[in-house]
Order: C-alpha cells, then sequence, then structure tokens
C-alpha cells in the first residue's frame, strides 16, 4: 500500500502536482533536503514547491528524464531511487546521469517525513 503512494507522490512531485501533493502529506510533515535544510509543516512545504517550480525547469540547455526507479520498502519508510539523465537539449546527446534517492516514512495514509539524499554521479 505504501510502495503505491510512494510512487503516486514521487509522480505528482515529477509532474508538479501541487493539490496532489498536498493531498497526501500530514499536516505536521518534516522534509529534510539534501543540503541538510528542514521544512516543517504542510503548509511551509507547499509554499516551498510552488516557489521552486517544476523539477528541472531551471535548467539551461538541458532535459532531465528519469528511468529505472528502484523501490524498498522497510516498516513505514519507502526509498526510491531514480536515475535522472540529463541531455543536452540542442542535440541530444547525454551530458550526464545521476542518481537520485528519496525516503518517504508514512504515518497511517499521510506522509510524515520526506528525506532526500545527495545525488551521485553516475559514470559512463
Amino acid at each position: 500500500m505504501e510502495e503505491d503512494a510512494a510512487v503516486r507522490f514521487l509522480e505528482a512531485f515529477n509532474a508538479h502536482d501541487l493539490a496532489a501533493i498536498e493531498a497526501m502529506l500530514a499536516p505536521d510533515v518534516r522534509c529534510v533536503l539534501r543540503s541538510g535544510a528542514t521544512i516543517e509543516g504542510r503548509d511551509a512545504l507547499m509554499s516551498a514547491l510552488a516557489a521552486e517550480g517544476r523539477p528541472g525547469s531551471k535548467l539551461d540547455e538541458l532535459t532531465v528524464s528519469v528511468a529505472g526507479r528502484t523501490i524498498e520498502v522497510v516498516d513505514d519508510t519507502v526509498t526510491s531511487t531514480v536515475r535522472r539523465d540529463y541531455h543536452w537539449e540542442e542535440s541530444g546527446e547525454l551530458s550526464h546521469s545521476m542518481l537520485a534517492r528519496t525516503s518517504l516514512t508514512f504515518r497511517a495514509d499521510e506522509i510524515a517525513v520526506i528525506e532526500e539524499f545527495a545525488a551521485e554521479r553516475v559514470e559512463s
């Protein structure tokens, strides 16, 4: 159940579907960013997501595609790892690839904790 909910959340995040994201979050959700900074509460997180815009929207001259999602479930925590391939917009050539990992901890049917981990560059 949590695995399906996690995939729905991550798809909503990638599509920047703020209404779907908000509906899945606990009011007291805590989000730990890659930088170590923490956002506390659904309202604060939704404001940050709205201000940030769609994932990848700030990339100049690159497009990003997501592939190869793996899911690991341990108790109430679902960890997703995806490969992000960055291509040059003009030529379509691969620039580089990164592995991105995010953990979602559920409480009842809501996401209580989101933790982003530092992305790892994939060597060609």
